[in-house]
């Protein structure tokens, strides 16, 4: 499976997990058995509840209307806290049940049924939102009973705030959307305007802690350092993503090379390469390179480090160039050939030689000699 495979895989994963809890009946806290007065008025407003929910595809359940059931169930001495369930229920019995199931009808191509309903379950639950803060007001955000709905995303972002998780949740269904819609027309995913990309979408929901603590979490480069084999603190794990960010905005070798050493005395020189080769294109290069050539893994890392070693001697060198071309030739060369020298020793020649044209950005190798 390929990485944009992989991608949309583990998205769709996530947003079953965020709706799963939405799927299930939410029972109401159960009443202890003194409460004889609430629990009898939960029977008599059943009647109330199938009355205003016949019909689902209007919104019965005006403001006025809830306002009015909330003011009843006071009056006939219930405190606001023991109003809420029953609230809660009749809420989520407008809302939420009266939502069709996607049918299961997979002989057929409906590629958006099952996100039709995800996305029915969104609205809903935005109805249900609305109408708790109108009775309870904002307090009602942090209440045990509701909090799941106010905070979405708990879970995978416990760092965001509640409007922020709705925010990223409505932002990853859209994603979703659109990924699921191009597939099935056989196009690429990554075809979307600069405007639409997560980056750019998150940017105008998050803060930039919250943008920075989501891409530590999700970004493509954070999963790249949790799969490279390096063992990280939570800080050494901070540390070394913020220096891997300044690649984003590199103009020029030299700050590759500072990240570089940065890493090194952060990590140490070896998971500082180890964390190097997992992000950099280049060494994927050298594993095809090498298994071409039966070179193994820990001879393939040594001929990437060495790889590594020689291209910033040849950007130190070429530094000179324009006070005295002829010598930074010479000094070129006498770099390859000794990087030659030392890859022929470990690999032999062939591998030697489709090594040393990476270097030169020639990617054609050579025969294969077995």
């Amino acid at each position: 499976m390929d990485v944009k495979s992989n991608s949309l895989a583990i998205l769709s994963l996530i947003l079953n997990a965020v709706f799963i809890t939405y799927y299930l009946e939410l029972v109401p806290a159960q009443v202890p058995t003194e409460q004889h007065k609430q629990l009898s008025l939960e029977r008599s407003n059943q009647h109330d509840l199938q009355e205003n929910t016949k019909d689902s595809r209007g919104d019965l359940f005006g403001t006025d209307v809830l306002h009015g059931y909330y003011q009843k169930l006071i009056s006939q001495g219930l405190s606001a806290e023991q109003t809420k369930p029953l609230i809660f229920a009749k809420l989520k019995h407008q809302y939420i049940a009266t939502i069709t199931k996607p049918n299961d009808q997979f002989w057929k191509h409906q590629p958006l049924a099952q996100l039709d309903y995800m996305e029915s379950l969104s609205t809903g639950y935005k109805r249900v939102r609305e109408k708790l803060v109108s009775i309870y007001g904002s307090t009602i955000l942090d209440d045990p009973l509701v909090t799941d709905i106010f905070y979405p995303m708990s879970t995978q972002y416990p760092f965001l705030s509640s409007s922020e998780q709705i925010a990223v949740q409505s932002m990853q269904l859209e994603m979703q959307r659109y990924a699921v819609s191009v597939q099935s027309q056989g196009g690429d995913v990554n075809s979307r305007s600069a405007d639409r990309s997560p980056q750019k979408m998150l940017a105008n929901v998050l803060d930039d802690r919250g943008l920075k603590e989501y891409q530590l979490r999700t970004s493509p480069m954070a999963n790249k350092m949790r799969q490279s084999g390096v063992e990280f603190s939570e800080t050494s794990f901070r540390k070394a993503y913020d220096i891997l960010l300044r690649l984003n905005s590199a103009r020029d070798s030299q700050v590759v090379f500072s990240a570089r050493d940065d890493l090194n005395d952060l990590l140490g020189d070896e998971s500082g390469l180890t964390l190097w080769a997992a992000i950099d294109p280049v060494y994927s290069l050298i594993k095809r390179v090498a298994s071409k050539h039966d070179v193994n893994d820990g001879q393939a890392l040594y001929a990437y480090e060495l790889v590594l070693v020689a291209k910033k001697e040849v950007s130190e060198a070429a530094q000179q160039r324009d006070s005295d071309p002829q010598q930074t030739v010479y000094i070129v060369q006498e770099i390859l050939t000794n990087l030659k020298n030392q890859l022929t020793e470990m690999v032999g020649e062939p591998a030697a030689n489709d090594f040393i044209n990476l270097v030169n950005g020639r990617q054609r190798p050579s025969p294969i000699r077995r």
